[in-house]
């Protein structure tokens, strides 16, 4: 393990600490699907995801993010939570993750990410989002 991966594990226990106890997940089915829906569209978005100042493909950051949320999965109990905890900046840097697609200029991946949230819950039916 690499000194920067040290970092992150070290890091991201320190936070599993900080963070309420709540036993085991209590991320509900829609949760589930919706955070899997996230995932998906960033590994089929054909982006390009900015972490710590270095270029990543789609795939390679659904990938991360994936790895970070396994990491995390007793403290992420909403995809809301998902965002901000996995999908939105380093644990190591705290430097926020930027998308750039072709369709716009680099945005914050939070931002992005919420926008497709938003988006993905108008389609489900009888989802409390839904309006």
């Amino acid at each position: 393990m690499n000194p920067i991966q040290k970092h992150f594990v070290s890091m991201s226990l320190c936070v599993a600490l900080l963070l309420p106890s709540q036993g085991a997940a209590t991320t509900d089915e829609d949760g589930r699907r919706a955070i899997t829906h996230l995932l998906k569209y960033v590994e089929e978005s054909n982006c390009v995801f900015i972490r710590n100042d270095k270029e990543y493909n789609s795939k390679e950051a659904a990938k991360h993010m994936r790895t970070k949320y396994d990491f995390s999965l007793d403290n992420i109990q909403t995809p809301e939570e998902f965002i901000a905890f996995t999908a939105s900046k380093s644990m190591v840097t705290g430097k926020p993750y930027w998308v750039r697609c072709a369709d716009h200029s680099p945005v914050l991946s939070a931002e992005w990410l919420t926008q497709e949230l938003s988006n993905y819950r108008r389609t489900v039916p009888d989802h409390p989002f839904t309006k």
